[in-house]
């Protein structure tokens, strides 16, 4: 499976595949400025809110 994660101006960050959205997390208060894929299931994100949060992919949760 490849994912493929984007980061919007209004704080959501969004798990695509095959050009379907699958998950959607709204943890970020303001624009998510960077995303990076850390490990197979990992997905790190930075936002204008000054927080950097962590996220499993196959859970569809944040742990950090």
């Amino acid at each position: 499976m490849q994912l493929v994660a984007t980061g919007g101006i209004d704080g959501k960050i969004k798990l695509w595949e095959k050009g379907i959205t699958f998950a959607s997390f709204d943890d970020h208060i303001g624009e998510v400025t960077g995303l990076i894929f850390a490990k197979k299931s990992v997905l790190v994100s930075c936002g204008i809110d000054g927080t950097v949060k962590a996220y499993d992919t196959a859970r569809y949760k944040q742990f950090r």
